[in-house]
């Protein structure tokens, strides 16, 4: 079981990902934005962050960089969950350091396989 903390301004969306990583044995942390986001990270130091690009206040690409520079948490396995086709966008965030990308719409095959991914890459499973 891992911590997964998901920002998503959408809050159908957000309870669909609640539901499914509920299912897959994970504890699951909301952010309706940045900004939330930021405030959570600190309070409970998720094992993966589930982050879409584009949110009110602080969008994910703010967030990216911010956790860039966050020193005790840059290390924590971003995986980007977006709508956009952009591959500027995507470039833009893997160099910002995401660690992975899911396009909507996505599976919870999907969503699963990445983050048992980014855990393992983290814990050098």
């Amino acid at each position: 079981m891992a911590t997964v903390l998901m920002a998503d301004d959408n809050p159908e969306m957000r309870l669909l990902l609640t539901n499914i990583l509920q299912q897959q044995g994970h504890l699951v942390i909301e952010a309706g934005d940045g900004d939330d986001l930021l405030f959570w990270i600190k309070e409970e130091r998720p094992d993966v962050i589930l982050l879409d690009l584009h949110m009110p206040k602080m969008d994910g690409f703010k967030v990216l960089e911010t956790l860039k520079n966050m020193e005790g948490y840059n290390d924590i396995p971003v995986i980007v969950i977006t709508a956009s086709q952009n591959k500027s966008d995507m470039a833009m965030a893997h160099e910002l350091g995401a660690h992975s990308f899911i396009p909507k719409p996505w599976s919870a095959h999907d969503l699963a396989t990445r983050i048992d991914w980014a855990l393992a890459t983290k814990w050098g499973s």
